[in-house]
Parts: structure tokens; sequence; C-alpha cells
């Protein structure tokens, strides 16, 4: 199984962050993988940063 996790904003560290933890209790042959938004906050702390996150969300889902 492959999971795909989608930071919407844009620390990376938050992505190694949940990617650790969502590896910590996969089960095994579970592949998870991280992507982290660009071009978008750091941090999401309002309607504005929230939309700006969804759009990129929206183009990462797009792409795959």
């Amino acid at each position: 199984m492959r999971v795909c996790l989608l930071n919407p904003n844009s620390t990376e560290a938050m992505t190694d962050e949940m990617v650790a933890a969502a590896r910590a209790v996969a089960s095994t042959g579970t592949k998870i993988e991280g992507i982290t938004a660009s071009e978008v906050p750091a941090t999401i702390e309002g309607y504005r940063d929230e939309a700006l996150a969804a759009a990129a969300v929206a183009a990462i889902v797009e792409e795959s």
C-alpha cells in the first residue's frame, strides 16, 4: 500500500514529522511519502492562508 501525506503548509520539518509518525504505525510493506505544498505560508493561521493552502493541495492532487 502507498500512503501520500500532503502537508498544506510550506514547513518541510512538519512534513518530516508527519511522515515519521505515520511510518511508526504503518503496517509492514506500507510506503509512506510526504509532499510539502510550495508557495504557501509556513503556517495556516487564517482564512487567507486556508484558501492558499487548499488551492495548493488541489494542484498537487491534480498533478498526481
